[in-house]
């Protein structure tokens, strides 16, 4: 393996990590969300349906995450509510200011 090679492999797992390494922080749901038992959606992969149900379902507010997990389909917050603790992912979702 060359040099040049080597190091553009390690540039990319520097990359890949610093973004699967987040901090937690805050996002703020803009109409109710499902928080689900596992990181992934329903019905997800639409071939092969992982099992997954759904905690609670939570009505717009702000929440804090504990992590976040960025895929090639989807973004997963994982969060603590009183209502349980869980993932919610989809449409609706911002990071607060």
């Amino acid at each position: 393996m060359t040099g040049s090679r080597l190091a553009s492999i390690l540039a990319a797992a520097g990359v890949l990590a610093a973004a699967a390494c987040r901090e937690p922080g805050c996002i703020e749901l803009t109409r109710p969300a499902e928080l689900l038992e596992r990181p992934y959606p329903m019905g997800y992969l639409s071939t092969h349906p992982q099992p997954n149900r759904v905690v609670a379902t939570l009505p717009p507010s702000r929440y804090q995450y504990r992590d976040v997990e960025i895929g090639k389909d989807y973004q997963s917050y994982e969060l603590d509510t009183p209502r349980g603790r869980g993932y919610v992912i989809g449409e609706g979702i911002t990071e607060c200011r």
